[in-house]
């Protein structure tokens, strides 16, 4: 199998963030890593660590998280701040209380996405009482992402990917793929955080108490590679890797394309890392066009195509020209659609034999703790926020 390519993208070049505008929500995860508390971050520190973002990376979105940001009351006026410089936003919510009102706002303010967290490891009350695996739970995450896109947003698929619900994930990526609506999907694996607390963790920072329950829950990104080759064939596109170890993987991004049909099947056409000259000069063209790398891409149907036609030219290869002339055949039946996918994972920090932290090399899930740049999972064990 050939290795996936490291990201393109480090330093200042990195083109994402995450902004936390609270710490307080209405559900509890059970792997939840953040010290929820009564903490709402005013609007006007909000703005201040949107612009120092800006300042430090070239960034392309950001996503505005918590706690659960839509019980924020300004967060309209945070979209509004972050579209004015002329960055996109995401939304990182677990949509429950995502009505009309709340999206007619966001969407207004020029939100560009969605990011809906829906598993079955959630106290949610708005979730079948008999719910036993995550399929149980796609009606919910389809009526949600009805909604969100009626306002003319983008869906996100989320969740948290533990060892117990590992073998869900092959029909999760199955409901990604036959979804007209969702363009991606995000998984964080589980991680146990007690050991960093107890080893790094600040006074007024999360104790981790509860993580108790995560005892042989822990999920690394092989466990990802393999259901993924088993079940559907993908292999990675892109890696990052540890920030000590260049051979340590914590993320995984897939990148590809599907053709639905309005009965609900599809067909795939994933990227190979196999291919590396002309992955290279994909995300270059990207970054001299734009001035900057993309980060959340969603091409429409004559993007989706063109993309596919160069992917088959500059690679050069015969079998993946009729690969690719295969998958875009379907596209001549009646009904179908084209849209891209893509896959993300992401693996949580862990700490070394020698006791130190290991994280994610150039993290682009940063956030802002004490006017610097800190792996959103470890802000709170090292910066806490205060309490209320």
């Amino acid at each position: 199998m050939v290795d996936s390519i490291p990201m393109p993208f480090g330093g200042k070049d990195v083109p994402h963030i995450v902004i936390e505008v609270n710490q307080t929500c209405n559900l509890a995860c059970k792997a939840c890593y953040k010290n929820r508390g009564g903490y709402t971050k005013p609007l006007d520190a909000i703005c201040a660590e949107i612009d120092l973002a800006a300042e430090q990376r070239n960034l392309d979105m950001l996503t505005l998280a918590g706690g659960e940001p839509t019980l924020h009351p300004e967060l309209p006026a945070a979209i509004a701040h972050a579209t004015a410089r002329g960055i996109k936003t995401s939304l990182l919510t677990n949509g429950s209380l995502l009505d009309d009102e709340r999206l007619g706002a966001y969407a207004g303010a020029g939100l560009t996405r969605v990011a809906l967290h829906v598993d079955t490891l959630q106290n949610r009350p708005d979730a079948p009482p008999d719910a036993a695996c995550e399929a149980d739970l796609d009606p919910l995450r389809a009526s949600i992402d009805v909604r969100v896109r009626a306002h003319g947003l983008l869906c996100g698929q989320v969740a948290t990917l533990y060892r117990s619900n590992l073998d869900d994930l092959p029909a999760m990526i199955d409901r990604a793929f036959r979804s007209r609506d969702t363009s991606l999907v995000l998984m964080t694996l589980c991680t146990d955080f007690r050991a960093i607390a107890q080893a790094h963790g600040q006074p007024g920072g999360p104790t981790f108490d509860d993580h108790a329950r995560l005892v042989d829950e822990d999920v690394v990104c092989d466990d990802v590679e393999r259901v993924l080759a088993d079940a559907h064939g993908l292999v990675p596109l892109h890696h990052i890797a540890s920030d000590r170890r260049e051979d340590e993987k914590r993320w995984l991004l897939y990148l590809g394309f599907a053709i639905t049909d309005p009965d609900g099947s599809y067909r795939t056409l994933f990227l190979a890392p196999r291919f590396r000259r002309t992955v290279w000069l994909a995300n270059e063209m990207q970054r001299w066009t734009h001035g900057r790398y993309k980060f959340d891409m969603v091409p429409g149907r004559i993007e989706c195509v063109l993309v596919c036609l160069l992917y088959a030219l500059l690679g050069f290869s015969w079998a993946n020209m009729v690969a690719v002339a295969n998958f875009l055949r379907h596209l001549f039946r009646r009904g179908t659609r084209i849209h891209s996918k893509v896959l993300v994972f992401q693996k949580p920090p862990n700490l070394t034999p020698d006791g130190e932290i290991e994280a994610c090399k150039d993290c682009p899930d940063a956030t802002i703790r004490d006017g610097h740049l800190v792996p959103l999972c470890l802000a709170d064990i090292l910066h806490p926020l205060p309490p209320s």
